[in-house]
């Protein structure tokens, strides 16, 4: 079911596992969202980068004007971690137009 009309949305999670069934989905019923904020900690075999974020998130999203993040990507390598860095997330956009 669609929100039409939400136009901001906030969300900041600890750290969780539900980015793809859940935040993801959820971002997908809210079309008119012109400003969007995420704060996330997300356990994730695969990391977030730019590219993820145009094709499954900006894509969706063709009224948003500003996008806020700082997404951290927790990745569980033979019993060690791997953090993504907010730098190595922008780096990856090959169009930022978001402010």
């Amino acid at each position: 079911k669609t929100i039409p009309n939400l136009t901001v949305f906030s969300i900041t999670t600890g750290v969780a596992r539900g980015y793809d069934s859940q935040v993801l989905l959820l971002l997908h019923h809210m079309p008119n969202l012109k400003n969007l904020t995420l704060c996330l900690n997300i356990i994730r075999m695969r990391f977030i980068d730019g590219i993820h974020l145009e094709k499954e998130i900006l894509s969706h999203l063709s009224q948003l004007t500003t996008f806020v993040f700082h997404i951290r990507t927790i990745m569980p390598l033979l019993h060690s971690y791997h953090h993504a860095l907010a730098d190595d997330v922008q780096n990856t956009f090959s169009h930022w137009k978001y402010g």
